[in-house]
């Protein structure tokens, strides 16, 4: 029984040389394109073409996750709950109260959401920017479009975060006045 590479350089798969032997078959995994070994010449190029297709499936698909994040901030604005009268009853006070926990867990949610978004925003960012160092002029072009579409993604992640704000309530401080005659203290007043 032999062994024999199925694969090109990047994906190796080893098969056994006889039949009906499926267990024998193993296939290594690919390593992430920024640790990937340059090849010079024109597997380089097509290196980097393949490389800029796999970046613009992921800011593809970055872009759609902005989207159901802000379609989840309009939802999360539209259900927020609002309190209660004071003299409502316990039991409507302790529902709004259960309601207000949920919303804040969902809302924390979103907010650890745009986090991890705005990392992978980077992250391709960086990419890009390594791969217009390699790249030639003609997929220099591709790249270009590629952090057009990362610029629309940065520009709809910044529009989530001020909208996540908005829906935060403002910071107080513990026995603050609020109200139509609270003030803040004039800048290095007493």
């Amino acid at each position: 029984m032999g062994i024999r590479r199925l694969a090109g350089p990047r994906i190796m798969i080893l098969a056994c040389l006889g039949a009906g032997q499926p267990e024998c078959t193993a296939q290594a995994p690919l390593p992430p394109p920024s640790t990937a070994p340059s090849i010079q010449g024109s597997n380089s190029a097509q290196s980097i073409a393949a490389q800029i297709q796999g970046l613009a499936s992921q800011i593809s698909s970055l872009n759609e996750e902005i989207t159901v994040l802000l379609t989840q901030l309009e939802h999360l604005r539209a259900t927020k709950p609002q309190p209660p009268p004071n003299e409502a009853s316990p039991a409507v006070k302790t529902a709004y109260a259960n309601a207000l926990q949920v919303w804040s867990n969902e809302m924390q949610s979103a907010e650890q959401r745009i986090q991890t978004l705005q990392g992978r925003i980077n992250t391709l960012e960086n990419e890009l920017a390594r791969l217009a160092s390699q790249a030639s002029a003609a997929q220099r072009t591709d790249i270009a479009k590629q952090q057009a579409a990362l610029a629309t993604a940065k520009k709809n992640i910044s529009q989530a975060m001020v909208v996540a704000a908005g829906l935060k309530p403002a910071p107080t401080k513990p026995g603050a006045k609020t109200g139509a005659g609270s003030l803040p203290p004039a800048s290095g007043l007493p």
